[in-house]
């Protein structure tokens, strides 16, 4: 009895032990696949997390050096509605009939790879030395180029050429102020087949600010007419309004605003601007306002009037040298700042003059003193740096 009792407790033992086994093995398996169906998937939680963090962030997309001489200044740059890059500098050049080296103006077309297109081409006779002076470019509808000089070689005149997009000067140099010339301001019109250019006409120990419309042939459309005549007019600065007028803004003593027609007359006389302004650069957001950038770093946003629109906002706490906008196909506004020290610095704003990425620290210095960095638009929202010196190189960022 007692030994048939332990045989039945041995095979319900083996039973029991069988059953879990059955049972265990397919919830396993539930389990199993169960995680199987729903993997933790790390990589696409970072790449979402890389790509919220690239939105608020100003990227380098590519770099690299540029064969554009050996010192260049003066550097400035225009892109062409066939995607090439004008890019005008001022380097190193022979001088016939002499061992040493002087300067000249030079001119180079550069591809969407940043492949150089031919061979660089001189604008100007070469000099004992470096004599050019607010060296500015725009590009025109139907690709010709405008560079726009002063020649403190020849008295401080204000000239300018005209070029095709295969790089052949098709006109000038042109002489359109024949007295010492100084802050150039170069800005295309409604329509962009041509430019208004504003200076100041230094006469003696004063002057005063000029304007006049030249075209994508090389014609003076709108002759020098004066825009003010108080004396000494500096930080001279232009930009198209959506209606085709334009908005200026220049020192005299103080900071005042116009609103120029196409025929180079004052629509809006906005006066002095009361507060502590210095800008050195002035863009048109896409609502119509003007977002005015100051040296001592900081921009604010005026109206066509000259009114001020909100509180200043700080760029760059140390101040600016120089500074340069952009706008970019999506209507935000690309802006590099170069401080006192020659770091440069950029910034994305919307077209509310809000701050929607930046700043980027770039890791290149320029000489402040010394016109050494321009900027154009690329492709699309990307813009392109162009940096001069010893060796001259680019940066695309988005």
């Amino acid at each position: 009895m007692k030994t048939n009792v332990i045989r039945l407790l041995v095979c319900l033992s083996i039973v029991f032990t069988l059953l879990v086994s059955v049972v265990a093995e397919p919830l396993s398996a539930a389990s199993q696949n169960r995680t199987q169906r729903r993997p933790v998937n790390t990589q696409a939680i970072r790449r979402t997390a890389e790509r919220q963090v690239s939105q608020n962030e100003i990227s380098v997309i590519k770099q690299g050096n540029l064969n554009t001489g050996r010192k260049a200044s003066q550097v400035t740059a225009a892109t062409l509605n066939n995607g090439n890059i004008f890019i005008a500098w001022e380097d190193l050049a022979p001088i016939a009939g002499q061992q040493n080296e002087g300067a000249a103006g030079y001119v180079l077309m550069f591809n969407q790879q940043m492949q150089q297109l031919g061979t660089s081409i001189i604008y100007t006779p070469a000099r004992q030395s470096f004599s050019l002076g607010d060296n500015k470019a725009v590009s025109f509808a139907n690709n010709n180029i405008l560079i726009v000089y002063i020649d403190k070689e020849d008295g401080g005149k204000g000239k300018f050429v005209i070029f095709n997009p295969q790089t052949k000067r098709i006109y000038g140099p042109t002489v359109f102020n024949d007295t010492q010339t100084e802050w150039i301001s170069l800005t295309k019109e409604a329509g962009s087949n041509a430019a208004l250019i504003a200076f100041h006409k230094k006469t003696g120990q004063t002057g005063s600010g000029k304007l006049l419309v030249v075209n994508s042939s090389g014609r003076i459309l709108i002759p020098v007419q004066t825009f003010n005549s108080l004396g000494l007019t500096s930080n001279i600065s232009a930009s198209l309004l959506p209606d085709g007028l334009m908005f200026l803004t220049f020192k005299t003593g103080f900071t005042y605003t116009k609103v120029i027609d196409p025929y180079c007359h004052i629509a809006v006389d906005g006066g002095r601007i009361t507060g502590q302004f210095d800008p050195i650069e002035t863009c048109t957001l896409g609502n119509g306002n003007i977002l005015m950038v100051h040296s001592h770093g900081r921009y604010t946003i005026h109206n066509r009037n000259g009114d001020t629109i909100g509180q200043p906002v700080t760029l760059l706490a140390q101040g600016a040298n120089k500074v340069m906008t952009t706008k970019m196909a999506n209507g935000n506004i690309f802006l590099s700042a170069v401080d006192r020290d020659g770091k440069v610095s950029c910034f994305v704003l919307d077209n509310q003059g809000k701050i929607v990425k930046g700043p980027k620290a770039l890791d290149k210095t320029t000489d402040p003193n010394v016109k050494t960095i321009a900027q154009t638009n690329f492709s699309g929202d990307r813009v392109l740096l162009v940096f001069g010196g010893r060796t001259p190189s680019y940066m695309i960022l988005q």
